[in-house]
């Protein structure tokens, strides 16, 4: 079994920046951007305002855009998902901006709600489910007629991540009533999986076959997958651990597994071993929704670059049966995307000014 692995780790406090939460392969074109770089959401550490951060890792190259500077929204950049290359950005006030790199400007939606994760749909509307007094809500953002349509969802919770599935459907996970949900933005309809008692799933995330793998949050010692199309539900033990997110891994040297981010600061390859499907129950609601205009503010956005020369270092995993747990002792990882056959992590404590952030790299050697 494989084990030996090559940390990389920048230190991004260093620089007057830090991660926040959300990093993706860039889709951004080479003019702005080089081939095989990444993007990830960031805060100005003198103020604290959102960023957009570009690491090529090829050159230590990162170049940031600062999207609000001077404002008083704070706490950064949260989500971010990209589509002809144009970033969509949600920060922690109430904001949403179409971030435009190649012209420098962006367009800023102030939709009065705090949005809990961000996804592009195919037509270019966007979807941002948000916590709200009394129950949580889903809404859908269409830029080009300046429109906003929101659904109230039925019961009190705190809805968080989100993904597209391949019908164009909206998924999420729904952290206090323990379940995995659906949103079929063509007639409304509101399906919901739910889960083990006590699950708190945090970042979705779905894999080739269409299934949703989950983090659980909570002291349960598993991460989730959901099989939507066959109602089934398998959960991975993942012994004395939080996992904040978890993503589907194809292209490492480890083989085929999964990735997760332990709040105990490790990063984890998990196999795919088999584990009993069971099957899961599944109710449907219909959602009546509000539509309201809204109207962007444009502006422009500055930028800078800057090389950070990383440290790394070998590791050795902890390796209980089926999963390497690798040890990040600086800070606990957050979220994770695999990249061209390694696993790149943003870690910092996303939600407060202090504490330390880096980007890890994390590189399965080959054995000898």
């Amino acid at each position: 079994m494989p084990g030996r692995a090559l940390l990389t780790e920048w230190n991004l406090d260093a620089h007057d920046f830090r991660a926040i939460i959300t990093i993706q392969g860039s889709e951004l074109p080479r003019r702005v951007a080089a081939r095989r770089s990444l993007l990830f959401c960031g805060a100005r550490l003198t103020d604290f305002h959102g960023l957009l951060v570009n690491i090529d890792p090829r050159t230590n190259r990162f170049r940031l855009w600062d999207l609000d500077p001077g404002s008083k929204e704070g706490f950064g950049a949260r989500f971010l998902d990209q589509r002809h290359g144009l970033v969509w950005v949600t920060s922690f006030g109430s904001s949403v901006k179409l971030v435009n790199l190649v012209m420098r400007s962006q367009l800023s939606w102030g939709l009065g709600v705090v949005a809990a994760g961000l996804a592009v749909l195919n037509d270019g509307t966007v979807m941002m489910p948000s916590s709200g007094q009394p129950s949580g809500r889903l809404h859908r953002l269409f830029p080009r007629i300046g429109r906003l349509i929101s659904w109230t969802l039925p019961e009190e919770q705190v809805p968080f991540s989100g993904v597209v599935g391949r019908d164009g459907s909206f998924f999420f996970a729904e952290r206090r009533l323990s379940r995995i949900a659906r949103f079929r933005t063509k007639d409304s309809v509101l399906q919901e999986w739910q889960l083990p008692a006590g699950s708190n799933p945090q970042v979705i995330s779905m894999d080739r076959r269409g299934r949703v793998w989950f983090s659980d949050a909570n002291f349960n010692d598993r991460i989730g997958r959901l099989d939507p199309q066959r109602n089934t539900l398998a959960l991975f033990v993942k012994p004395g651990v939080v996992t904040f997110s978890v993503r589907p891994v194809d292209r490492v040297r480890a083989g085929r597994v999964v990735a997760a981010a332990d709040l105990v600061s490790y990063l984890d390859l998990l196999y795919e071993t088999r584990v009993p499907e069971a099957p899961v129950r599944v109710c449907q609601t219909v959602l009546a929704p509000v539509s309201k205009s809204v109207s962007p503010v444009r502006s422009s956005i500055g930028t800078s670059t800057l090389v950070i020369s990383p440290t790394e270092r070998r590791l050795l995993p902890v390796d209980p049966p089926n999963i390497l747990r690798y040890p990040t002792p600086t800070v606990a990882p957050i979220d994770l995307v695999e990249h061209f056959g390694a696993v790149y992590a943003t870690a910092g404590v996303f939600d407060e000014r202090k504490g330390p952030s880096r980007l890890f790299r994390l590189s399965p050697l080959r054995q000898d």
